[in-house]
């Protein structure tokens, strides 16, 4: 983000409006008030792609935005410093295309909040490439854990002559380039609302909402039915069971009866052979008279 100036107490934009100093500093904490949205830990699944809002990895901590307006060639630009823990694949740029729509006043106030309080997806603005570089790599835990025995890895003894080649090169060469002075531009007149429905957003996490709310009831209604079948087959199993159980004293009755049946009917049998045998003796003995 910049504001190009024509003198110290002014600033002109590329599209002819033209600021005071004072609006200049207005206008540089008004962008860093939107930026320190993003501070603290949020879901950026809008703000990269290929993540989605359920995954562990779109969750990231930024620290720190800060805006600083400098001068330049007599115009006034405005460096956007953001200091995080890890960043996504097009993060930043996305982060810092949401918040120049939401300065131009093409996307509502709420739409940082909405795009990383919701699970849809939206179409976040990616700003161009070449005003983004990394500035400092910080190893507090390296230093905490071996700065005592081994040398603190910081850039603060060389700060001075870091910041000096940053003016002279590193900034110069940003701001004179042909990308910078044309392709920032045309990015912005392509930073539309018909393009990016930043005026839906709101109206669709609610639909978002909704759907997420319908799919949980859905779930939990198919699975309160489970349950209810489960419990059902339990008693219908335990059911069976006792059952089973009453059957088996009976079967047990009726199989030691057997035997007892089985001996009776022996013994009529002998009883039986007994007699005839004894019948016959007596027949015999009386033929013989």
């Amino acid at each position: 983000a910049n504001a190009s100036a024509s003198g110290a107490d002014g600033a002109r934009t590329a599209f002819g409006e033209r600021y005071e100093q004072a609006q200049v500093e207005e206008l540089a904490s008004r962008l860093e008030k939107i930026l320190r949205q993003y501070e603290g830990t949020h879901n950026f699944h809008s703000f990269t792609k290929n993540v989605y809002a359920n995954q562990q990895q779109a969750n990231r901590y930024i620290l720190k935005w800060k805006v600083e307006p400098f001068e330049l060639n007599g115009h006034t630009y405005v460096k956007c410093e953001v200091l995080g823990q890890s960043f996504l694949y097009h993060q930043i740029r996305k982060m810092i295309g949401l918040a120049v729509a939401t300065m131009r006043n093409t996307a509502p106030e709420n739409c940082i909040r909405t795009a990383l309080g919701s699970k849809r997806k939206f179409n976040v603005p990616v700003a161009p490439e070449f005003p983004l570089y990394l500035e400092e790599c910080i190893f507090n835990a390296y230093n905490k854990n071996f700065g005592r025995d081994r040398t603190i890895l910081s850039i603060e003894p060389y700060l001075d002559s870091i910041n000096e080649f940053k003016r002279k090169v590193i900034d110069r060469k940003l701001v004179e380039s042909e990308e910078f002075n044309e392709g920032f531009w045309l990015w912005l007149k392509g930073l539309t609302n018909e393009l990016h429905e930043f005026t839906r957003w709101e109206q669709q996490a609610k639909e978002k909402l909704e759907n997420v709310e319908r799919q949980k009831q859905q779930m939990n209604k198919k699975k309160t039915q489970q349950q209810q079948t489960g419990k059902r087959d339990a008693e219908g199993n335990l059911l069976r069971g006792d059952n089973q159980a009453k059957e088996e004293p009976s079967l047990k009755k009726e199989g030691a009866g057997a035997p007892a049946a089985e001996e009776g009917k022996a013994e009529a049998n002998a009883a039986a052979a007994a007699t005839a045998t004894a019948n016959g003796g007596e027949a015999k003995d009386e033929t013989k008279e």
